[in-house]
């Protein structure tokens, strides 16, 4: 007879009833002899593999044998050792009878030649339930610990964990430079497949390069020798940067089954958990630059993102604009349709990119010149803008009144009701309309704490916008990061029809960020009055 045998344990699912391989091993070889009496020829083991997965070294190497026709007897501690999964396992029973094979289990006092399988059912049923339930403790436990002070499953380039709390991130500066780097080139005007370029040619490691140079270690499966776009773009998306700690955002339906990523509404976030290697406005300015670029399909080239790409709209046919470098002509911009489709479906807009960088320039400097002859005018003027003379905090207390009061109106009609003064069909009437009234003024509370609030940031910004102004006009020059924070859209029409010897007349129309719109429009309201 040739008696083989298998041994498991998985050291998550077998905490309370620990036993471990080699007991299991002496088990099998004892009972082989004394009860059956031939020695165990092998044993196979799985070492700290879970039952719910019948995808195992040791198992298919059995598998191997009894397909080959080599095992007669096999021999296990318990049904659990074979697997924790109900139909995987009654279908691997399956399997073994189809070739013949003897299944002894004995703790569980089975032998498939003489006892009947109905027990073996409830069995493996009750082994599925267990690391069923086991499973749901462990998640359970996860997210209290997620919930509570955030748990750091990972550590992110650019950090490590404190040498005397694992529990906190602290900033490697030397990793920490190459982040911020690749956000200063990004909001510079590079794409992340260039950066990537950039920081290959530098001989800069990659992440897990890096990780494995510092620790010896290995953070994912593989070392990756060179930075590519996904890398980048990577870091750029992600807000732990900003001392944001990101919990649960991926989860298993199923025990061993696939992880699925979460929607950020779903994640478990803690703000302000760690020390920032960005700062919130370079972080939120590479967020818009993504978004603009992701919108308008903006693509880098070998010098980075030209200037005004992505900026530029036509005002006649809808279409983007591309950059012209010629010899011995100056850069500018062309409507791209006309340069794909020709002047009979656009005229080409034709306009030089110093000429755009003055216009934006002039405009800034109108800006200056009425901020520095009229501060105290400009700040009246937004106060004005944003309501500052509407009290906010009163009206907030009356609707909070009026509420509170509607709500007692509605217990007094329940009680009403309830002592038999109203009938039902008035109460139930009246209760609905005084339900309806309290949604309204709920709804209306709501948007008052908004408007102040948005009203309260407002000044603010419009303010630290004169700074930026300030820092344009004394450099002399427009860079891709100040288009970012300044400007939304430039519309270039053409109002006349071109013809030989005339000049195209261009009207150009800038569209503002919000925060500096308000100053602009205030400005150019009183300088063209």
């Amino acid at each position: 007879m040739r008696v083989y045998g298998y041994s498991r344990i998985s050291r998550d699912e077998d905490k309370e009833n620990y036993d471990a391989i080699v007991t299991q091993n002496k088990m099998i070889e004892e009972y082989s002899i004394t009860e059956i009496g031939y020695k165990v020829v092998k044993i196979f083991e799985d070492d700290n593999v879970s039952g719910y997965t019948f995808n195992r070294s040791g198992l298919n190497k059995l598998k191997a044998l009894i397909e080959a026709g080599q095992v007669d007897i096999l021999l296990m501690k318990d049904l659990s050792r074979l697997g924790r999964h109900n139909a995987k396992t009654l279908l691997f029973l399956e399997y073994l009878e189809e070739y013949n094979v003897r299944l002894i289990l004995i703790h569980d006092n089975y032998d498939s030649s003489t006892d009947d399988d109905d027990i073996i059912g409830i069995k493996t049923w009750y082994n599925e339930r267990y690391i069923k339930d086991i499973s749901r403790k462990i998640k359970a436990n996860l997210k209290m610990k997620q919930k509570e002070d955030g748990l750091i499953t990972k550590v992110y380039f650019g950090y490590e964990r404190d040498p005397n709390n694992k529990h906190k991130l602290v900033i490697d500066e030397e990793a920490a430079s190459i982040v911020r780097k690749i956000f200063q080139l990004y909001i510079g005007g590079y794409g992340g497949r260039m950066i990537a370029n950039i920081l290959q040619d530098e001989g800069i490691p990659t992440p897990s390069k890096y990780q494995y140079n510092k620790t010896g270690k290995m953070i994912t499966g593989s070392i990756a020798e060179n930075w590519n776009g996904t890398h980048v773009m990577r870091i750029i998306k992600n807000d732990v940067y900003i001392g944001v700690l990101r919990c649960g955002k991926t989860e298993r339906k199923k025990i061993n089954g696939r992880t699925q990523r979460l929607e950020e509404e779903l994640h478990i976030v803690h703000e302000d958990h760690h020390e920032p290697i960005i700062s919130k406005e370079d972080f939120l300015l590479a967020q818009k630059i993504l978004n603009s670029r992701l919108d308008n399909n903006v693509r880098g080239s070998s010098n980075g993102i030209n200037l005004f790409i992505g900026f530029l709209k036509c005002g006649d046919c809808g279409g983007g604009f591309m950059k012209v470098n010629k010899k011995r002509s100056p850069p500018s911009y062309i409507c791209t349709n006309n340069h794909h489709y020709g002047a009979s479906f656009c005229s080409s807009h034709k306009i030089h990119e110093e000429q755009l960088k003055t216009i934006i320039l002039d405009k800034l400097k109108l800006m200056k010149n009425y901020i520095e002859n009229s501060v105290d005018k400009l700040d009246k003027e937004i106060n004005s803008l944003v309501n500052l003379t509407v009290n906010y905090e009163q009206s907030i207390k009356q609707y909070n009144m009026k509420i509170k009061d509607k709500k007692e109106e509605i217990k007094n009609y329940s009680k009403q009701l309830a002592k038999g003064i109203i009938s039902e069909d008035i109460a139930t009437e009246v209760i609905e309309e005084a339900n309806k009234e309290l949604i309204r003024l709920e709804s209306q509370l709501d948007e008052i704490i908004k408007i102040k609030e948005s009203n309260s940031n407002m000044k603010k910004k419009a303010v630290k916008s004169l700074d930026i102004i300030n820092d344009i006009i004394v450099s002399g020059d427009i860079t891709r990061r100040n288009l970012e924070k300044l400007i939304k859209k430039i519309t270039i029409k053409q109002l006349n029809k071109s013809s030989h010897g005339v000049k195209p007349v261009l009207n150009i129309d800038i569209e503002w960020e919000v925060f500096i719109s308000a100053v602009y429009d205030i400005a150019d309201a009183h300088i063209h009055q």
